[in-house]
């Protein structure tokens, strides 16, 4: 028993995320914390090279120290997940639900997504066109017989109450940096996003249903997509057919705080998205300190977002539009932006607030 166990412990096994799993695994025994650090002792390497997804149980605290973490090329998997997120369990139910997982970075740490795996979120979507001749969002569908596009998130939480990830810098994402879904009491803080808009859907986080009392701070960087994305799809949220009959949670979004927001678009979307279809409730959202960190030369509709915050939606995807009341109290305050808009409202939003809103 230690009070800190390193991956280097285990250097006899086969790879390097079963020396990580190992890790891990021996400290939740003894509610110990485990320490990646920058050199790989079975490999001599500096790079810590994942063919699994690493799952973290109730009481994991993993810190990373100066460590570079790499996907391993044709996988699909997350860095991190909560080991109750796998599509094998019943996550969306209360007695499924996780305690206090931890992940801190200290220095310069790395989630390195290599080489993309060739799964996008078009091969999962049929479109056919409307009565008007408008292409319109007809069904799921799997043409390539691939894994679900959710393996590509970077770090998947589901489920998990007391959620912590700190001071870590994604590049090459193959999709989504980090997905929470039915979390609360989580704090995200210190990210940095280097996402050259290579691939489609490259957000940084996204904050997705049944998720409230989360402080998101201090977030920068370039990104592909919408640097914080808060979607509420209700229960339309999975195509898990179990899973939209037997949810026993609250499904709103709410008591979310995001902060301290200074990035640079490589392709032309939103700082910030809030959408709600499906009957999905959002509600007590403020937004505050929102820099647009575009550079005056980029002259580019493509090189800078298209909208500063972006609320609400104008056509129907996979679920209806919200209703009056399912967005409210909405606060947004000191954004900067050279995007289109600052703010962009569509379809309904009451009882909100927005200050000081200044496009250059």
């Amino acid at each position: 028993m230690k009070n800190c166990y390193s991956p280097n412990d285990f250097k006899h096994l086969n790879s390097d995320s079963e020396m990580i799993q190992a890790a891990i695994c021996e400290a939740a025994k003894y509610g110990a914390e485990v320490e990646i650090p920058k050199f790989n002792e079975r490999t001599g390497s500096m790079i810590w090279e994942l063919d699994k997804t690493i799952l973290l149980y109730s009481g994991s605290y993993v810190t990373l120290n100066n460590c570079h973490i790499r996907l391993k090329d044709d996988t699909y998997i997350h860095f991190f997940a909560n080991s109750n997120s796998e599509e094998d369990v019943e996550w969306w139910v209360k007695e499924n639900r996780q305690y206090d997982i931890r992940i801190e970075g200290k220095g310069n740490v790395v989630l390195d997504g290599g080489n993309h795996n060739g799964i996008f979120e078009s091969d999962f979507s049929k479109f056919e066109k409307d009565e008007t001749g408008n292409w319109k969002y007809a069904g799921f569908v799997n043409y390539k017989g691939l894994p679900s596009i959710s393996v590509n998130r970077g770090i998947e939480f589901r489920n998990v109450e007391r959620v912590s990830v700190k001071g870590l810098r994604f590049i090459n994402q193959r999709y989504w940096g980090m997905n929470f879904e039915f979390c609360s009491h989580g704090h995200i803080s210190d990210i940095n996003f280097e996402a050259m808009n290579h691939v489609p859907n490259q957000d940084g986080v996204d904050i997705r249903v049944g998720c409230n009392n989360f402080l998101i701070e201090n977030i920068n960087g370039y990104i592909g997509d919408d640097i914080v994305a808060i979607t509420n799809f209700g229960r339309f949220a999975s195509l898990n057919p179990n899973y939209l009959k037997n949810i026993d949670m609250d499904m709103a979004i709410h008591d979310i705080i995001v902060k301290n927001i200074r990035s640079y678009h490589t392709g032309p979307c939103n700082i910030i998205r809030l959408l709600n279809r499906g009957g999905g409730i959002t509600y007590n959202v403020q937004i505050a300190n929102v820099i647009d960190c575009t550079p005056e030369y980029a002259k580019s509709n493509d090189n800078r977002p298209l909208v500063g915050i972006r609320i609400g939606d104008i056509a129907n995807y996979r679920a209806d539009l919200a209703e009056k009341g399912e967005v409210r109290n909405i606060t947004v305050r000191d954004v900067v932006t050279r995007g289109r808009f600052g703010v962009y409202v569509a379809n309904t939003l009451v009882d909100s607030v927005f200050e000081n809103i200044m496009l250059t």
